[in-house]
Order: C-alpha cells, then structure tokens, then sequence
C-alpha cells in the first residue's frame, strides 16, 4: 500500500512539473512566434467558438481541417489551440503530417489569449510622441507611438524595397486595385479628384462576423521634395465628402493619422516607412484594435513587394521625370 502510494504521488508530482515546464515554454514560445506573423487556429467546434474565443484566432473545426489545409498561409506558422489541449495535439499532429513544419500546440484557447495580454503589457511604452523600436519581422523594422488622448498605438514599419519610387507610386495611386495586396480589403476607390496630388479615397474592409464591416473616406495628399535626398510623402487622413455619406450596417472608422514615406536609394531600391493610427470604432476593445494594427505594417509591405512584381503595374511618370531633374 505505501508503495502505490508513493507510485501515485510520484506520478502526480511529474504531471504537475510536467504541466509546469509545458506552461514555461508557451510563455516564451507564444509571443516569439506571434512576432513572426503566426496564425492562430481554435479547432474547438464552432458552438464552443461561438461561446468564447481569442478574437485574433480562427475557428476550423479538427474534424474539418484535414481538408481546409491548402487555404493556410504557406509562408506563416501556425499555432493550434483548443479547450483542453487534446484536439490541438491532434490538429498539430494532421498539420505535420500535411506538410506543415511550424506547428506549434498552445494548448488551451485561453492561454493564447493571456500570453497576448501579457505581450501587450510588457511591450515597451513610449513617451508622448517618441517612436520606440519593438522589433523585427520579415525585414520589417517595426515602431510604436503613444499619443496623448489616444488609446489607439500609432504604428510604424520601415523597409528597402526592391523597386523604383514611381513604380511603387504606381501601385499606391492605383486605388481600384488595393485589395490585390491589401489585407482585408472588400472594396476600394477614388471618390474624386481634386489635383494630381489631392484626392479622396474610399475603402472598405472585411471584418469577421458578428461584427460589421469598416468604412474610410479618407482625404489623400501627396508631397515630393528634392533636399537632403528626393522623398515622396503620402498623407492621409479620414475626412467627410459628400459624395460618400455613411452606409447603413456599415461602422465608419477613423484613420486618425497615416502616411507612406518614400525615399530614394537608387533606380531600383526604395526605402519605405508606412505609418498608421486608426480607429475602427464601435465595439472592438482598444487592445484588440491595436493587437491587429501591430503587424499591419508588415503585411502592407510583404503585400506590395507581390504587387511590385505583376507586370502590368504602371509608373507614375510624373515623379519619373521629377526624378529626372534631381
């Protein structure tokens, strides 16, 4: 009887460390791989999704992701997650078996929520107007910026692009075709025209149900100047037109303030900042709005350079021959 005993608290005492450690390596793990651009995939069953679930996950039931496997992003890594930590095992285990190399098992759906919280709280803050470097991704050295009166994170990316500045230009210009490249994005146009370098701009992006869509109207200015180097600037910022008043079951969020920096390196290189603070509005937590906005920068900047390389882009000639004469 003692030594069944002592087999039993033996056992007890190494699923508890067991647990410990497995705690351990999530709390580094999570964050390391949420850097990177991970995906986060609930396979809990949608009723169970529907209940309560991390906002920055996607539900793909287990019993449904052997065939949903080819829509995955192939150049991300994954991170699955269910109530227990049972089914994710299995995900993961169907995951590698595809293919899949970076597969990481989070266990629980509420642990990938606390370990994001925790991300967030630790990140360093910044004063009131200074930019603090908080990483980075894929070649994108990222930024934040606290503003006074302002839950929302200003966000900023900067990378050398392959491309020359009036090709770039050409894709940002060329409004009608932003949902190529940008991410969530439903609908997008030019409302109207004012000068080749003022006009408005409308967009729309896709937001998961139960929540309802976002809308900007947003007022675009664009600026070129010659000294200490040729450098093409892009704001904009929301705005009212007439021509595009607000639509019914559609939030109309606010971009409080953003830019695309352009600077020349050499006809075929350009160093590019992308700057961001928007509000979506409505119900979304302010920790939510800026969890999403935090990779922005670096999936606007992989989004582009795909763009850069379709050969119908057209430049625009008028910087072209600005260019010229620099």
């Amino acid at each position: 009887m003692e030594s069944s005993t002592v087999v039993f608290a033996s056992a007890v005492a190494a699923f508890i460390l067991i647990r410990f450690f497995q705690g351990v390596r999530m709390k580094k793990a999570v964050p390391q791989w949420l850097s990177r651009g991970a995906v986060i995939i609930d396979v809990r069953t949608p009723a169970e999704f529907a209940t309560a679930a991390n906002p920055k996950s996607v539900n793909i039931p287990l019993d449904q992701l052997d065939g949903k496997i080819t829509s995955l992003p192939k150049d991300k890594p994954i991170i699955v997650c269910c109530a227990s930590g049972m089914r994710s095992a299995a995900a993961r285990a169907i995951l590698n078996a595809k293919g899949c190399k970076e597969v990481l098992n989070a266990g629980t759906w509420t642990r990938t929520l606390v370990l994001i919280l925790l991300v967030l709280s630790f990140t360093p803050q910044s004063s009131a107007g200074e930019w603090i470097k908080t990483g980075e991704v894929a070649g994108v050295t990222l930024y934040k910026r606290d503003l006074p009166g302002s839950d929302v994170v200003a966000i900023r990316g900067e990378a050398v692009i392959e491309g020359s500045m009036p090709r770039i230009v050409g894709v940002l210009e060329n409004v009608e075709r932003g949902k190529e490249w940008m991410a969530d994005i439903a609908e997008s146009y030019n409302i109207e025209k004012n000068t080749e370098t003022d006009r408005w701009e409308y967009n729309r992006t896709k937001t998961p149900w139960p929540l309802q869509d976002r809308d900007f109207v947003i007022h675009t200015q664009t600026r070129f100047t010659k000294d200490p180097e040729p450098r093409l600037t892009i704001e904009m910022t929301s705005g009212e037109n007439r021509k595009k008043p607000a639509l019914s079951g559609v939030v109309r969020g606010q971009l409080i303030d953003s830019r695309f920096i352009l600077k020349y390196i050499d006809a075929k290189k350009t160093h590019l900042t992308c700057e961001i603070q928007a509000d979506p509005k409505g119900v979304i937590p302010k920790w939510v709005v800026n969890l999403f906005q935090s990779h922005w920068p670096v999936d606007t900047i992989q989004g582009l350079k795909k763009q850069l390389q379709k050969p119908d882009i057209v430049e625009n000639q008028n910087l072209a021959r600005l260019l010229d004469k620099s």
